[in-house]
C-alpha cells in the first residue's frame, strides 16, 4: 500500500485502520454518550501496535515541542 509517509504490506495498513477503528469507536461513543466498552482482546492488540510507535508519534506531537 502506497501511503503518504511510504509504503506499507497490506497486513500493516489492516493493522493501522483496526487500531485507528479502535480508538475512534472509543472515542465517538464517549462523545455521544454511548457505551464505550470494547474488547479486551481489541485493546489488547492496539496497545501492543501502538507501543511500537509511541515515541515517534511523541517526537512530532505539537506538545512535545
Amino acid at each position: 500500500m502506497h501511503l503518504s509517509f511510504g509504503d506499507v504490506s497490506g497486513a500493516e495498513y489492516a493493522k493501522q485502520m483496526a487500531v485507528d477503528s479502535t480508538i475512534h469507536s472509543w472515542d465517538l461513543a464517549q462523545a455521544v454518550g454511548g457505551d464505550t466498552s470494547l474488547d479486551p482482546e481489541l485493546i489488547d492488540f492496539a496497545y501492543v501496535e501502538l507501543i511500537k510507535t509511541a515515541e515517534d508519534w511523541r517526537s512530532v506531537a505539537p506538545s512535545a515541542r
